[in-house]
């Protein structure tokens, strides 16, 4: 199933002792944006490599996290923590279910979430990839936070058709919009979010292309997570998780 639609970003509330849930949007209409330059890293044809750079102004500094879901390896420091999104702890925590193909995140429906991260405080200034697959026809919420104490940065890419960016520090309104681009999510590809923050600026690229840049007040160090959040009327969903990648801003 092919999506495109157009992203919008914004801020609101984020308590992430447990996976937060997003609140009403204002939205509008945002026109497509370009690729970004010859940052190769930014498309899922490419690996990631330390020092990577190009006219999209990002630099890959030192790898923190590499989690790579196919070969297996980076593994050890990187759990599964499925949650009841009414609770503030997690329901089960363990391995990471994985196999040849991937690490498999599975939302049995409203209310519920399946995320994959690590227990490492990292630096406020980074740079994160995750790399994609839906393995049901839509899948209701994926999200990629970081700088994660009780509250987090949060990247969410709501129904396949938006992106959403969120701080935890900024109350319960939406405080900023900014410009996005059409997207493609399919379950047919893989896809890949890049997002990164530096001080309070916080910007996010979707398969290579520029979504926009936000001020953020969630500032700090913390931890990063990749998941999914499921929705009833659209029954189980299912993401194939590649590889979750952490590098230091260069």
């Amino acid at each position: 199933m092919r999506v495109l639609a157009a992203a919008l970003a914004t801020m609101f509330v984020c308590a992430c002792s447990a996976p937060v849930i997003p609140l009403q949007l204002v939205k509008r209409a945002h026109p497509t944006a370009a690729p970004s330059g010859d940052c190769a890293f930014l498309t899922p044809d490419a690996v990631p490599r330390s020092g990577d750079t190009g006219r999209c102004g990002l630099t890959l500094g030192a790898g923190l996290l590499l989690a790579d879901c196919v070969a297996g390896t980076g593994l050890a420091t990187v759990k599964e923590e499925r949650y009841d999104v009414s609770l503030d702890d997690p329901s089960s925590t363990g391995p990471v279910p994985r196999d040849g193909q991937g690490c498999h995140l599975a939302a049995r429906g409203d209310g519920t979430a399946d995320r994959v991260g690590s227990d490492l405080r990292l630096p406020a200034d980074l740079v994160v990839i995750a790399d994609f697959q839906p393995q049901t026809a839509t899948v209701h919420l994926i999200r990629v936070e970081f700088r994660c104490t009780d509250r987090c940065l949060v990247f969410d890419v709501l129904n396949e058709s938006e992106l959403d960016f969120a701080d935890g520090q900024s109350g319960s309104q939406p405080v900023k919009i900014i410009s996005g681009a059409a997207v493609d999510v399919s379950e047919t590809q893989v896809n890949r979010l890049v997002v990164t923050a530096s001080g309070s600026a916080a910007e996010a690229w979707l398969d290579g292309h520029d979504l926009g840049t936000v001020q953020t007040q969630q500032a700090g160090p913390g931890r990063a997570f990749f998941a999914i959040h499921g929705q009833s009327s659209a029954g189980p969903a299912a993401v194939r998780l590649l590889s979750f990648q952490v590098f230091q801003r260069g």
